[in-house]
């Protein structure tokens, strides 16, 4: 259920007409039976109250969707703050209940990782099936300064390589130990679909994202040093490499002069440094979160009382997940987030020290999610497609380390 999930998800915020349509209603089915999933498994395997990491991640989670609801009495569109703050309150505790099963059945880890991964490469798999049928609704055209880029199924190049960065380190992982097997070959495609699909999209920030998560992966595996560093060396030499083979391969798009010469206009790359407006619009974020410091304009209104007028922007959110949620619910919502966040990476961070080898996934998973909370909006958002696989990850290394205390 969890897998079909985030197909549904992603779905959901496809450009493609046909597959929103079956995306829309359909992912929040799926998000209501993904919680029904989770209640009956944790009502099975009860086995007491909660350990000391999930209970200390219930806090500020919870303290979340409690400001969530409580800001729709001030909201600037009530009606739609509410039915977030609904959203949010079933995804989060969908993931409490599964990382609370997993306090009872340590297995139940390897398949949560497993079911995101499969999930992550089925939509990799499904945009190349969307190109073939619809080759426009698949790569998105190039325009003056930017080359055409692949978006596969999702809104924009930026989705779903979102979720394939996210997804990247756990498909290595579950591939390993290296076996003649064909559970080894499926990981192993997965984990190179999502490579591939990372590197077509232009996506800066996921690229950063999954050498990150695949670096810090090489550097946790149980080997001797010279090897760990060997690791990470390989991983940063082939992401590189990747990105200047695409580079090199992508067609430039015709630019037009510039009014009184012949300039023309810079193009975007995965090796570029531009910030491609953000800047500009996270200053915007901060000021017009100013204006309401504490509490925000309430949850899910980010893109309504965000402000776009920038020329090289062009999101209709400030793509900074602090920033965003500073203008939902205000300072108190992001040290509640920041909180949460931090328990989460706090507990994976603690089953690697415990030898837990289902932590190093999820720690690897988290970084991912980290850089990619500089670069988008969308760890709040329940119709994200990566939103719901990091707070079930998040979940289950919390709920790991009660069976890891030897």
């Amino acid at each position: 259920m969890l897998a079909i999930t985030v197909v549904l998800v992603a779905f959901g915020s496809s450009a493609s007409p046909t597959l929103r349509s079956l995306g829309g209603p359909g992912r929040w089915l799926a998000l209501v039976a993904l919680w029904i999933c989770a209640a009956l498994l944790a009502a099975l395997g009860r086995h007491g109250p909660p350990g000391r990491a999930l209970r200390t991640l219930a806090w500020p989670s919870g303290l979340l969707v409690l400001l969530a609801f409580t800001s729709s009495g001030y909201s600037v569109l009530p009606r739609l703050t509410f039915e977030r703050s609904v959203t949010l309150a079933v995804a989060l505790s969908a993931a409490a209940l599964l990382g609370y099963t997993t306090e009872a059945d340590p297995r139940l880890v390897r398949l949560l990782l497993a079911a995101i991964v499969a999930g992550a490469a089925a939509v990799a798999v499904g945009g190349l099936l969307l190109w073939l049928v619809d080759p426009s609704a698949a790569v998105q055209g190039a325009s003056p300064g930017v080359p055409a880029r692949w978006r596969g199924i999702g809104e924009n190049p930026n989705t779903i390589s979102m979720l394939a960065a996210i997804a990247l380190a756990p498909a290595a992982w579950l591939s390993m130990p290296l076996r003649r097997s064909t559970r080894t070959v499926v990981w192993l495609a997965s984990a190179l679909a999502l490579f591939l699909t990372i590197l077509a999209s232009g996506s800066r920030g996921a690229l950063l994202g999954g050498v990150v998560a695949f670096g810090l992966e090489a550097a946790l595996l149980p080997r001797r040093t010279l090897r760990r560093v060997a690791g990470v060396a390989a991983v940063v030499a082939v992401f590189g490499a990747g990105a200047l083979v695409v580079q090199a391969v992508v067609t430039t798009p015709p630019q037009p002069p510039v009014a009184g010469g012949g300039a023309k206009l810079p193009v975007r790359s995965l090796t570029s440094t531009g910030d491609s407006g953000r800047l500009a619009a996270w200053r915007r974020a901060l000021t017009t979160g100013d204006d309401r410091p504490v509490l925000g304009y309430g949850f899910g209104t980010e893109e309504h009382v965000f402000i776009r007028r920038f020329r090289d922007f062009q999101g209709s959110r400030p793509e900074n997940s602090i920033l965003g949620l500073y203008l939902q619910l205000g300072s108190v919502g992001v040290l509640l987030l920041v909180a949460a966040v931090a328990v989460m990476v706090g507990a994976a961070v603690v089953g690697v020290r415990r030898r837990l080898l289902q932590s190093v996934p999820i720690l690897c998973l988290l970084a991912a999610a980290l850089v990619l909370m500089i670069v988008q909006s969308y760890i709040y958002a329940v119709g994200n497609v990566a939103m719901v696989s990091v707070w079930v990850a998040g979940f289950a290394g919390a709920g790991a380390l009660a069976w890891g205390k030897t």
